[in-house]
C-alpha cells in the first residue's frame, strides 16, 4: 500500500494528532510508525495516557539490530494495537529521545523497506515530527510514497518554512521533491490564513489539503479527553460531526487521487511500447 509521511520543518503543532486522525478515518487498516526522534512517544503519553508500558517500539528494534539482521517478524513484534477492531496499529516512538543518536541508519532503512513493501491492505502512516539538516532517518524518509510537510497557514509560519526548505535538496532525491512532496496547511482561528494558491506560489510546493481547527477532537487524540467510536457505522457518524476528521478523510482522498493520476502517466519507455 502507498505510505504517507507526515512531518514539519519550521514547527507545526499537531503532526501526531493528524497521524492519529488519518489512521482513524482510513478505509484500510493502518500502521502508524512514530519516527519522531525529537521527543518521547507522544502517543504513549498522550493518547494512551501512560497506561501502556514503553517496552515496544523503535528503540527496541534498534537493540535487536545490534545482535542480528532484522526480519519482518522482528518489526511486527514491536507493534501494538490501538483500537479494539484491529484496524489501527502503532509502532511506538522513543521513550528516551537522547537515545536517537545511537540508532544506526540501517534501522531506518530497514523500516523503510518494510513499510514500502507492506501488503495485506495496511496503509503505513509515518510520523516524522520535525525534519532537520543531516537527518539520520533518510532511509525511511525517501521510502515513503508521499511526504507531507505540515504547516500553519499563517504568514510567520509560511516565511519560516520558506527559509528552512533549502536543506531538503540535500536530504531528498529530486524526483521526490518534484512529485512526492506536498504541504498540508493547518488553519488557525482568529488569524489571517493565506490561500492554497498564495502559499504554493511562495513556497514552490503544492498544497495537498487543509486541516480545519477542531480542538475538541484534537484533544481526544492528543490527551484522550474522551473515547472515540470504533465501529464502522459509528466512525462514519463521528467523521460527519468533526471538522478535523473530515479534513483527514479529505486528505486520504487527495493523496489517493494523486496516486491514481501518477499511475496513468505514461513514461517515454511505456510510450514506445504502445
Amino acid at each position: 500500500m502507498p505510505s504517507i509521511g507526515l512531518s514539519s520543518i519550521a514547527g507545526a503543532p499537531g503532526v501526531t494528532t493528524l497521524a492519529l486522525a488519518m489512521s482513524y478515518t482510513a478505509t484500510t487498516s493502518t500502521l502508524i510508525v512514530e519516527a519522531d526522534t525529537s521527543r518521547s512517544s507522544a502517543i504513549l503519553s498522550g493518547y494512551f495516557q501512560g497506561t501502556v508500558a514503553p517496552d515496544r517500539g523503535i528503540l527496541e528494534l534498534a537493540m535487536k539490530s545490534s545482535t542480528h539482521r532484522l526480519e519482518p517478524k522482528d518489526l511486527w513484534e514491536e507493534v501494538l494495537q490501538i483500537d479494539s477492531d484491529g484496524r489501527q496499529y502503532l509502532m511506538p516512538g522513543l521513550y528516551d529521545p537522547t537515545a536517537a543518536k545511537g540508532i544506526d541508519h540501517t534501522v531506518w532503512s530497514t523500516l523503510g523497506d518494510w513499510t514500502r513493501s507492506m501488503s495485506g491492505g495496511v496503509t503505513p502512516i509515518i510520523d516524522f515530527g520535525r525534519l532537520s539538516p543531516q537527518d539520520r532517518r533518510q532511509g525511511l524518509l525517501t521510502s515513503v510514497s508521499h511526504l507531507a510537510i505540515v504547516c500553519q497557514a499563517t504568514l510567520p509560519n509560511v516565511l519560516a518554512l520558506q527559509g528552512a526548505l533549502a536543506f531538503l535538496d540535500e536530504l531528498l532525491p529530486p524526483d521526490m521533491i518534484d512529485s512526492r512532496l506536498g504541504l498540508i496547511l493547518v488553519e488557525q482561528p482568529g488569524i489571517v490564513n493565506y490561500s492554497d494558491r498564495e502559499i504554493a506560489h511562495r513556497i514552490g510546493v503544492p498544497v495537498w489539503g487543509r486541516v480545519k481547527h477542531d480542538l475538541k477532537t484534537a484533544m481526544a487524540f492528543s490527551h484522550h479527553t474522551r473515547d472515540l467510536a470504533e465501529s464502522r457505522a459509528d466512525r462514519r457518524k463521528a467523521i460527519r460531526k468533526s471538522p478535523l476528521l473530515r479534513s483527514a478523510q479529505s486528505l486520504h482522498a487527495s493523496i489517493k487521487a494523486r496516486d491514481e493520476r501518477d499511475a496513468q502517466i505514461v513514461t517515454p519507455e511505456g510510450a514506445d511500447a504502445l
